[in-house]
């Protein structure tokens, strides 16, 4: 079964029921969600164009796909593919040459989460980096 077929259409479950989070070997499957700005005042013919240009992109990447969705209502790009290294950016930058105007939403950028350091966004990471470098200058460990 193809995960890029156009005509493979499923009805109305969410999507969070929808998409598979191992693959066929049991390991956890890698995503990343795109956005299409302004898609819902694209003619049904320019929809069709924005899907089969997608269809086109994801075509060398087919051994790694998992699971695709295109939902044009609201003009995301949802995909899921096998773990292999590098693969979500060489993909993501595969479907932005064909179309521009995707946007990077959501991804996961590595397979396994926990293997990957956590750090704190902004200010809130940035305060706490700042008061484990003085406290370790200071001589009172961490």
């Amino acid at each position: 079964m193809n995960p890029i077929d156009a005509r493979r259409l499923q009805p109305g479950n969410p999507l969070w029921q929808r998409v598979p989070t191992r693959d066929r070997a049991g390991r956890q499957c890698v995503d990343f969600m795109l956005l299409i700005p302004g898609i819902k005042r694209y003619s049904p013919a320019a929809r069709e164009a924005q899907w089969l240009r997608l269809r086109d992109s994801l075509a060398p990447f087919e051994q790694s796909l998992e699971y695709v969705d295109f939902n044009q209502q609201l003009g995301l790009i949802w995909v899921s593919l096998r773990p292999v290294p590098g693969i979500v950016k060489v993909v993501v930058l595969a479907i932005q040459q064909q179309l521009p105007e995707a946007r990077l939403v959501a991804s996961q950028f590595h397979p396994d989460p926990a293997a990957e350091p956590r750090r704190q966004p902004g200010l809130l990471g940035f305060g706490r980096s700042l008061r484990r470098h003085l406290w370790q200058r200071l001589g009172r460990g961490q």
